[in-house]
């Protein structure tokens, strides 16, 4: 049976006809309907999230599992490490997370059990700018960042998410972290900065390693001190994924979750 598992998914603003894929056990590959058979393959592994530069069509990213992040300034031709700096013995989640600055394409995040920037541009060389976010590895499984997101209006301002459900924000560009309360202590999926209001911020949260199907989705609109559910109407269902769309007041949101995705048209 010809199936694909998609882990993440990414837009390129320089061949917006294609879409670009990281798939369990496949690699990364791009294409679209017209060659639907034939996708090209991009990079190995596992395949995770891709990131395009804004304005170098030549340089992107890909990673495989567990944060190894590689870079091409050649357009694919060519490939090289893009971890150099953090520590090899760092807990890192499968799917490690990591991203462009929108504020400069020179700067880059990720996060293994600590939050790492880097300023060097498209080659990445990582400095850790936080503690153990986690709780430490307290038991067999591994206490690793799942999420971080950067105000697109202020880049002093962060946000992080853990699998142990802890919830941090710096208002300091990463010099100083403050921890967020106010959530259940599940995994935390998804961390979004508004893209529309400073002061507002979502978070998805998965309880489906308790069993529990609660939709966990909040948002806070005073940096992260308090939290409101907004889950509304949705169905008992953990969320993977949250996408608030940009330019429309924070009305238009949508989620991804064990039995699909769903949107809303007020803010949720």
């Amino acid at each position: 049976i010809p199936t694909s598992q998609v882990y993440r998914i990414a837009y390129n603003p320089h061949q917006p006809q294609n879409y670009y894929a990281g798939t369990q056990d496949n690699g990364s590959a791009g294409g679209n309907a017209t060659t639907i058979n034939n996708w090209e393959k991009i990079y190995g592994g596992d395949g995770f999230q891709m990131r395009f530069h804004p304005t170098e069509p030549t340089i992107f990213y890909a990673e495989s599992q567990r944060g190894s992040i590689g870079v091409t300034i050649d357009g694919g031709d060519t490939w090289e490490s893009a971890r150099d700096g953090i520590d090899r013995s760092d807990r890192t989640n499968w799917n490690t997370p990591y991203f462009i600055s929108s504020h400069d394409p020179n700067v880059l995040f990720t996060g293994t059990y600590r939050v790492y920037k880097s300023d060097a541009g498209p080659i990445p060389e990582w400095e850790p700018i936080s503690q153990d976010l986690t709780n430490g590895e307290t038991d067999e499984l591994s206490q690793t960042i799942s999420t971080l997101d950067q105000s697109s209006i202020n880049p002093a301002i962060l946000y992080v998410g853990t699998t142990d459900g802890n919830a941090w924000r710096s208002i300091t560009g990463g010099m100083t972290w403050e921890q967020l309360s106010g959530l259940p202590q599940r995994y935390i999926t998804e961390i979004v900065a508004s893209p529309d209001f400073l002061e507002t911020a979502y978070i998805t949260v998965s309880g489906y390693k308790d069993n529990e199907n609660t939709p966990h989705i909040y948002r806070s609109i005073d940096k992260g001190l308090t939290w409101q559910s907004i889950a509304g109407n949705l169905p008992p269902l953990a969320i993977n994924c949250l996408k608030v769309i940009p330019n429309q007041e924070d009305k238009v949101l949508f989620v991804g979750t064990d039995g699909g995705v769903y949107g809303s048209l007020d803010s949720g």
